[in-house]
């Protein structure tokens, strides 16, 4: 039996056209709505992507979009509002926080700048006097700190010389400090007045111990080696509260330190009596003054410096070889010490004073 191909298939064609336009439509229709839906979904995304680039840029008051819907993409938009207002509020405090320690470290440059120029700075100190040669030096830990040293001429032959170390750090010590020298030169003045002859440098120590140790709260205290200097024979008077013991240099001879009597320290209590010493210094014969910022002073590998390597140090920079002065030799235990810090935070000042007795007559080296 024989039908025509095509009468047998044209209502199997025509349902497949119907079919492909139905399906075709509705893939079309689909897109559209998933096209529409997308949009309405990344709209605020692609406006809060700006907001995001306008606050990257510097402006933290760019709107946020306004969204009347309650899903993901509005929480999105109500947690990146807070955002801004938590950075603005930042912003506002890191403003004023800087604008504050600015402030404190351009304050603390003037404390600097007054802080150093109380010390005395001229050297050679008295320049129509041969017999001594004298230089000192200070480094900071800080912008400011509690070291110093000062010299000064108590009568006409009379030379007074002293270094200290207060407690603590920063300003209170920088206060204390300037109290402290302050009160020793004008004790030392009144005494150079009231005595004949040289003052002691223990009755100074302990009336200066009497005025420091009063309403003392903050339970501050100094450390003080105090010495007066006869320039026409040498004759070195000395008193110490609580200080690291000098380096006596004697010209060919190797360096030792200063016997220590354990005084105790100036300001801590009233009530307290420091000893007097005495020593001749001949011609060519030294004496090196130093805080505790030398020898601690500490390595990468929390090694100190030491009061032995100090010596070491001290015996290769008055040797007989170096031709060294009081300035060179100041400058080599300076350098010596930032060489084996090799680059470690200092923790203490370190402050260095250096006297050489020429001797009456004599000049430098003879």
């Amino acid at each position: 039996m024989f039908y025509p191909k095509d009468e047998l298939l044209a209502d199997v064609g025509r349902q497949a056209l119907v079919s492909g336009v139905l399906s075709g439509g509705g893939f079309l229709l689909l897109a559209l709505v998933v096209a529409f839906i997308a949009r309405g979904i990344t709209r605020p995304l692609r406006r809060l992507a700006g907001v995001a680039h306008a606050v990257a840029q510097g402006d933290l008051d760019a709107p946020l979009p306004t969204l009347r819907t309650r899903d993901e993409v509005s929480d999105l938009a109500e947690a990146f509002g807070h955002m801004q207002g938590a950075l603005k509020e930042h912003i506002r405090e890191l403003t004023t926080a800087t604008a504050s320690r600015e402030r404190m470290e351009s304050e603390l440059r003037i404390a600097r700048d007054i802080q150093m120029g109380i010390l005395p700075k001229l050297f050679p100190p008295f320049p129509n006097r041969s017999e001594i040669d004298l230089y000192a030096s200070l480094e900071p830990a800080r912008e400011v700190g509690g070291d110093f040293y000062d010299f000064f001429p108590c009568g006409s032959d009379c030379f007074c010389f002293l270094i200290g170390d207060v407690s603590g750090k920063g300003v209170p010590a920088a206060f204390y400090m300037a109290v402290a020298k302050t009160l020793i030169k004008a004790l030392a003045d009144s005494a150079c007045q009231q005595v004949e002859g040289v003052p002691d440098p223990g009755e100074i120590l302990a009336r200066a111990n009497e005025d420091l140790a009063q309403d003392n709260e903050s339970c501050m205290f100094v450390t003080i080696f105090l010495a007066t200097l006869d320039m026409r024979d040498g004759q070195v008077r000395y008193a110490s509260a609580g200080h690291n013991p000098p380096v006596l240099m004697r010209r060919g001879a190797k360096p030792e330190y200063l016997p220590s009597r354990q005084d105790p320290v100036a300001g801590a209590m009233p009530g307290m009596s420091f000893v007097t010493d005495s020593l001749r210094l001949e011609t060519g014969d030294a004496l090196l003054l130093y805080t505790d910022g030398v020898t601690e002073a500490m390595n990468p590998a929390k090694e100190f410096f030491s009061d032995a390597r100090l010596l070491e140090l001290a015996a290769e920079l008055t040797g007989p070889d170096s031709g060294l002065d009081a300035k060179g030799v100041c400058a080599g235990l300076a350098t010596a010490v930032h060489a084996f810090a090799n680059g470690a935070d200092q923790s203490d000042d370190i402050t260095l004073l250096t006297l050489r007795y020429v001797g009456t007559g004599k000049k430098q080296g003879s």
